[in-house]
């Protein structure tokens, strides 16, 4: 998968973290997959990267939706750097996770044993199986028991204990279950994950505010009870700062909390359907009233409520076809229909419409929930549903068409699957502007505009044109289509399929 050039930056006063090479594989309930995303701010850094990269996801499958509790994300390697620098000795390490923590502390010289306590057998095996786990350097010095964290009790002296048993960062229980679970380790140093959250929440509480000092830190272990790492480092504690500037809202989970009567209300959503998309995401169909929603991991993909930008996508390129004679055109995820609907009431009606959707599930929400919102856009005669993958339907199919509307993500940054990358690479642009018949336009749907994309449409000699999108509906963000023209010399040559 060719993906853009990764600008990373480190300007922390320790190691970055090595990452394992993982590799997609699902034991059980768990799983490993990796996905692109754009994941620019890291724990303490601002900024940590610019670009969209593959990061590993840990997923939990088997309730009501998938839970992602890990990923190899500039914040998860930031965050738990740190606590891996002050490994030494014998080392407990609470929750095997993706091992990223583990893996990094197991090549230092100066670590004799760490003993990893989990208690759900497949992760572990997840790790030989997605991870290599086996071959890791130091692999002698490590070991597993199967256990609750809150309930271990080692069988020897340990020098450092490190917690991470949470799903979320900054986990409100995180200090009173690394407390239950220092009496029980006895470690002489303690650390877990995302520690230095509560430290800011104490300085909040206490008015001490921020920079913070070691000072402060010192007399905050001794107020919680732990012998923490940390303590003498002003580098580090300097840090925690910037911290609580990146994720003010995890402090925000302690501090001057409103109580649950002074909640605000909120607009109940009803969940309708969920499914598991070919590459293991969540989507789900929410109600709201009389409106609905697709949500993709939990994250807001689409509404009843906005669909303008939806509509531009069809009508801008379309509008354009109006005079050809048979104009054939392909929408490139169905969604809710709405880009469907628009392309049929601005193309003629000897027009052709092919209407290409991964997840068959939203082809029959389209009809049994969403027709009264589409104008029942799938009953027109003019409409082949293909229930596949996009890229797949591209390399097979050797028909020239005159448009593609292409809304299979929420845009080249935010995508619904990780193959998708490859249609937004300079190499995949080629391939896509190569299907079409001369004169034909490429309409991308994005969320905003994305600096890296417009290099790749250069790059592979396009032309295209920028149009900013109005949201529709009070506080709506303002949204991008690109509309693309002409074709790379060399445009055949491309791929979308690596």
């Amino acid at each position: 998968m060719n993906l853009p050039p990764l600008e990373e930056h480190w300007e922390l006063p320790w190691p970055r973290l090595d990452v394992p090479a993982y590799r997609d594989a699902q034991v059980g309930a768990w799983s490993l997959r990796s996905v692109p995303l754009l994941a620019g701010k890291g724990y303490f850094q601002a900024v940590a990267v610019r670009g969209i990269a593959l990061y590993t996801m840990l997923t939990r499958h088997g309730g009501p939706e998938p839970v992602t509790v890990m990923c190899s994300l500039p914040m998860e390697i930031e965050s738990n750097a740190k606590h891996a620098v002050a490994a030494s000795g014998t080392v407990v390490v609470m929750g095997a996770g993706m091992g990223l923590t583990v893996f990094n502390m197991l090549k230092k010289p100066d670590v004799e044993r760490v003993i990893v306590v989990e208690r759900d057998p497949e992760v572990i095996e997840l790790l030989r199986q997605g991870a290599d786990l086996d071959s890791w350097e130091g692999i002698e010095k490590l070991s597993f028991v199967e256990a609750d964290a809150l309930a271990y009790v080692p069988d020897a002296p340990v020098d450092l204990l490190y917690a991470d048993i949470w799903d979320g960062l900054g986990a409100p229980e995180g200090l009173s279950d690394t407390q239950a679970m220092q009496k029980n380790v006895r470690a002489k140093r303690v650390g877990w994950w995302g520690q230095e959250l509560h430290f800011a929440r104490w300085l909040l509480e206490e008015g001490h505010g921020f920079p913070a000092t070691t000072e402060r830190f010192e007399q905050w272990a001794v107020e919680i009870g732990l012998p923490l790492t940390g303590p003498g480092d002003e580098d580090y504690v300097a840090l925690i700062a910037a911290v609580a500037e990146n994720y003010p809202e995890k402090v925000g989970l302690y501090v001057d909390a409103p109580s649950p009567a002074a909640q605000p209300e909120v607009d109940e959503t009803d969940l309708v359907e969920s499914v598991e998309a070919p590459d293991g995401s969540c989507i789900t169909l929410r109600r709201r009233g009389d409106a609905y929603g697709i949500q993709v991991d939990g994250r807001e993909w689409m509404a009843t409520e906005s669909v303008a930008s939806e509509e531009a996508l069809a009508r801008l390129p379309c509008e354009r076809m109006a005079e050809r004679a048979n104009p054939h055109v392909v929408v490139a995820g169905l969604g809710m229909g709405f880009t469907l609907r628009a392309a049929l009431d601005a193309l003629p009606a000897d027009a052709r419409v092919t209407a290409i959707e991964v997840v068959p599930e939203i082809v029959e929400w389209n009809r049994r929930y969403l027709g009264t919102y589409n104008g029942d856009a799938l009953s027109d005669s003019r409409v082949e549903i293909v229930v596949g993958d996009f890229a797949d339907w591209l390399e097979a199919s050797t028909e020239p068409v005159d448009a593609i509307l292409l809304d299979v993500d929420n845009g080249p940054e935010q995508l619904a699957q990780s193959s998708n990358a490859a249609l937004y690479s300079t190499d995949g642009l080629r391939t896509l502007a190569a299907r079409l018949n001369p004169g034909g336009l490429l309409a991308v749907w994005s969320a905003a505009r994305v600096g890296w994309f417009e290099t790749c449409l250069d790059e592979a000699g396009l032309h295209s044109e920028t149009h900013a999108i109005e949201g529709g509906a009070a506080g709506a963000p303002e949204h991008v289509v690109y509309l693309i023209s002409g074709s790379h010399p060399n445009a055949s040559s491309g791929s979308v399929g690596t």
